[in-house]
């Protein structure tokens, strides 16, 4: 990922390849895709950050990447030197797009909970179905007794439409923390709800 100054200077903030031992959520059952994901993995080159897609800056000042294919949410903080340091990793369980936060600062992600199909609707479209997911994740803060802060990322299903007939390839989300209300869009998502 590159950090860009309003006069056009870039310059590289983080490689992506970093080794870094952080504390990471423990992941449910492996998902139905693993075993072709990781034949495709196999062909492109190994780095830390897997299809990064649909970054935000939460509310926190952290910056949050999602990744299109290893299901994991990496949250870095921006340094003095305008560096970009891991600090936390959450996982999901399935991929992931553009990622964005609500009023109270919780976050709003889609995911793809069965990789084949969302690969096939991604050809042909009009006639597949892509299953859609959408996530809350929400952050907290506890300080211990000893003074010690520890964070913590809860992640909930908010909508899960399994065969892809309402919510089919949703890609972005959007939640109206006042109403209550998701906006979700995708590419080809106006097929299905049948706007224009």
């Amino acid at each position: 990922m590159a950090y860009c100054k309003s006069n056009g200077e870039c310059h590289i903030a983080v490689e992506g390849d970093e080794e870094v031992d952080l504390p990471s959520s423990p992941t449910k059952d492996q998902p139905l895709y693993k075993e072709y994901l990781d034949k495709a993995l196999a062909f492109i080159p190994r780095t830390k950050l897997r299809f990064p897609n649909g970054l935000t800056r939460g509310f926190d000042g952290l910056y949050y990447v999602p990744s299109s294919t290893d299901g994991q949410v990496r949250v870095y903080a921006l340094d003095t030197d305008n560096m970009l340091q891991l600090v936390d990793t959450i996982h999901t369980g399935m991929p992931l797009d553009n990622i964005s936060p609500d009023a109270t600062g919780d976050l709003y992600v889609p995911g793809f909970p069965s990789f084949l199909p969302t690969l096939k609707a991604l050809s042909d479209p009009w006639n597949k179905n892509a299953p859609s997911t959408i996530f809350r994740i929400r952050k907290t803060v506890d300080a211990g007794p000893d003074g010690v802060r520890s964070v913590d990322y809860r992640v909930e299903k908010v909508i899960e439409d399994k065969e892809g007939k309402i919510i089919s390839g949703a890609t972005t989300v959007r939640h109206d923390a006042k109403t209550g209300r998701l906006f979700i869009g995708g590419k080809y998502l106006d097929r299905v709800l049948g706007a224009h």
